[in-house]
């Protein structure tokens, strides 16, 4: 089924049900830090309500249907996101090497002077969010960690290392605010060659919980202390409060998001339109025929799921799951999602300096 766009992105979206997945994309850079492109101008584009002076800017003629009933609308949005969470709908943050907040009803750009002041202005962008609850959420980027409380984002007392330039940070789970997980990788010392690794905040303090040679671990999440699973380069490492195991290998693909709902619903999504359930028993593919390159979910109910990022040679690109099967669609704008998130009456996916709005 094909869906004409209008407007700046003329041109045709494929809408198709799980079927059988197309080649590898081939990349082999992390997944994080995502290339910055720039502090840009956060204006509408037609001088009206910019998203960082406290308005939604109006919505241009162009978008694109994943189904009935669920359209998307592009939204023009001069600003770079990088990752996306939320407290609930009316409490969500968009963050790069900026930090935008939506209360419900407009985005407005949070002062980029609350980041680290060592880091300069901008900062070094931040790759993912996770928090549990609207005071009390915890990011990550290349070489840095920050902590919202409640008022402001800051860099917390305590970090892994001492020389954060050894370290790239790319996922980030808490169960709450003394058990945060941290996902990624570091330098050994004396060295340049890279160990993915995994760390531990709790007691007020960090430590090193798991090194495997080679690459980056780029995505965390967890049910509850007992029950993480963590993606990886061609697996998915799961966690079940002693022993880390390897529970999916020979994958082929960049696992680069984990997400669910319980020990019994847990979703991964990687590169090549990789899609995979985890029931409790065993991982289950679902494949797409789209070699997307998933970059972030959104769940907002064990059969209302959404995953973003870039359909190859095409733009960005957003799957859903209704419970019984995905479907997807993209525009043909050049650009990646990096984020979604949402509320019980919308969802928004923004990404490189664009955005768009799911009803």
């Amino acid at each position: 089924m094909k869906i004409r766009l209008y407007g700046a992105l003329a041109g045709t979206i494929l809408i198709a049900q799980a079927c059988t997945a197309t080649q590898d994309l081939g990349e082999n850079d992390p997944r994080n830090p995502k290339p910055d492109s720039g502090p840009g101008d956060a204006t509408a584009g037609d001088g009206s309500t910019p998203p960082g002076d406290g308005g939604t800017p109006p919505a241009q003629d162009a978008g694109f249907s994943l189904q009935a009933g669920l359209t998307f609308t592009q939204f023009p949005f001069d600003k770079s996101i990088n990752t996306m969470w939320g407290a609930s709908g009316s409490d969500i943050w968009a963050i790069g090497n900026e930090a935008f907040h939506y209360d419900g009803t407009k985005w407005s750009l949070f002062p980029t002077s609350s980041f680290h002041p060592g880091f300069g202005n901008p900062p070094p962008s931040l790759s993912e969010i996770w928090g549990t609850s609207s005071i009390s959420a915890w990011g990550v980027g290349p070489i840095i960690i920050y902590r919202w409380n409640g008022s402001d984002w800051v860099s917390p007392p305590k970090l892994p290392g001492e020389r954060l330039s050894l370290y790239t940070f790319s996922g980030v789970w808490a169960e709450n605010d003394n058990n945060v997980w941290v996902s990624g990788s570091r330098y050994i010392n004396g060295t340049n060659d890279l160990e993915k690794s995994l760390f531990q905040f709790k007691d007020d303090a960090w430590t090193t919980k798991y090194t495997q040679p080679d690459g980056y671990y780029y995505s965390i999440w967890g049910s509850d202390a007992q029950h993480l699973w963590i993606g990886g380069d061609n697996h998915i490492l799961a966690y079940d409060g002693q022993n880390f195991v390897t529970v999916a290998s020979g994958l082929s693909v960049r696992v680069q998001v984990i997400r669910g709902t319980s020990a019994n619903d847990v979703w991964a999504f990687g590169t090549a339109g990789f899609i995979s359930h985890w029931d409790g028993k065993a991982w289950k593919r679902f494949p797409i025929a789209a070699s997307i390159d998933f970059r972030a979910a959104f769940i907002r109910s064990a059969n209302d799921i959404y995953a973003v990022g870039k359909l190859a040679n095409t733009g960005s690109a957003i799957a859903h799951w209704d419970g019984a099967s995905w479907t997807h669609g993209a525009a043909q704008d050049g650009a990646i999602l990096h984020g979604v998130w949402g509320g019980p009456n919308e969802v928004w996916a923004l990404g490189d300096k664009i955005a768009y709005r799911g009803k």
